[in-house]
């Protein structure tokens, strides 16, 4: 059994693919969780290109990663952006809507929402560094070298702050 195999890990090396290619968009979204796609999927039905930068293998986060037995208490109060990820969910199972749902099937709505909006998806894109003007950010680079940016806006969903 290989060594990953028992020894899960959050980064491997391996998954680097180096770039010297410069990757320019309007928005800049760090981070491929269920916010994270929102935002990008958005951001692009307005007409803006957008990059969204995941440093994990697949889009989704938790939604996608098993918590699809959704404890929602009162769906009236739930609108937007997630109550229509809930009724695509919905029709993949012949519903409405849908509020527990297989992790696949999640996937599966993710990523045919960031594919119809043409968002530029970078999965295992690992945050280097950040370049900055005072408080402003002017570009982001990835490990492999892919600089994003300038004239980028940014938005960060991810866990960490």
């Amino acid at each position: 059994m290989p060594e990953s195999a028992c020894h899960p890990r959050y980064f491997d090396p391996t998954w680097i693919e180096s770039s010297a290619r410069r990757i320019e968009a309007d928005i800049c979204v760090y981070g491929g969780t269920a916010s994270g796609v929102i935002a990008s999927v958005t951001a692009a039905e307005r007409g803006r290109s957008v990059i969204l930068l995941n440093p994990a293998r697949r889009c989704g986060g938790m939604t996608t990663g098993g918590l699809g037995f959704t404890d929602v208490g009162n769906t009236g109060v739930i609108g937007g952006r997630a109550r229509e990820f809930y009724r695509r969910v919905g029709r993949h199972y012949g519903l409405d809507e849908c509020w527990k749902f297989e992790p696949h099937v999640a996937q599966t709505m993710l990523d045919q929402w960031l594919a119809a909006t043409g968002v530029e998806v970078h999965n295992f894109a690992f945050l280097e560094g950040v370049d900055r003007d005072n408080h402003s950010i002017r570009a982001v680079r990835i490990l492999g070298g892919s600089p994003f940016g300038p004239g980028s806006s940014w938005i960060a969903v991810t866990k960490a702050t």
